[in-house]
């Protein structure tokens, strides 16, 4: 269910008040609400691919990253022995730090790219039951036009709050993407600092 934020994003009408709104006999008014309900739930099924393409995209740059670092990481931590360092003092602590969090920063933007991609149980497509809907069609063009504009948009508006979550947890994916870059900083500085002084 979802949160108050959340209902209030772009959804401020009740099912109730969509229908009363609907009850009009101009056909032109129909065909409109119901082209546009059509076309929002064919928009949100792009944002939907996109937001998959970016998490696919964060998965692998994620993994790639994760590799190298835990490859590059055992290796330089094996090879740099214990001396002074100006500032620091000895490189090993400060390097097996950064490679400890900058590792657990890549696996948790790689969990939050796997989420957003995660099959949802909550998510809602068109059903050939509510198409063909007998007791609808058998009632002519009209209602069949408004009972259809009001599933499309209830469809569209609960894809739209999962695409919400995804997005969510995609940025925050991202964001410790981000950061674990910006920890692997530190790591080169001190090797490059261990080879001028080595």
């Amino acid at each position: 269910m979802p949160n108050e934020k959340e209902k209030n994003v772009a959804f401020d009408l009740t099912d109730e008040e969509i229908i009363e709104n609907l009850r009009t006999d101009v056909s032109e008014t129909i065909d409109a609400v119901y082209n546009t309900c059509l076309k929002m739930l064919d928009k949100d099924d792009d944002r939907t691919r996109a937001i998959e393409a970016k998490g696919s995209t964060l998965l692998g740059m994620g993994g790639l990253s994760t590799g190298v670092v835990f490859s590059l990481g055992g290796i330089l931590i094996e090879k740099i022995t214990n001396i002074d360092l100006p500032i620091i003092g000895c490189p090993i602590p400060w390097l097996v730090l950064f490679y400890f969090t900058s590792s657990v920063t890549f696996l948790g933007s790689i969990l939050f790219a796997l989420l957003s991609l995660r099959a949802r149980s909550d998510w809602k497509a068109m059903k050939d039951t509510d198409i063909f809907r007998a007791d609808v069609l058998a009632e002519g063009p009209g209602p069949y036009k408004r009972y259809m504009a009001t599933h499309a948009w209830n469809v569209y508006k609960n894809n739209y709050i999962v695409n919400e979550k995804k997005a969510s947890l995609l940025k925050k994916g991202y964001y410790l993407f981000a950061a674990a870059l910006f920890q692997l900083f530190p790591i080169i500085c001190i090797i490059a600092l261990y080879a001028r002084y080595k």
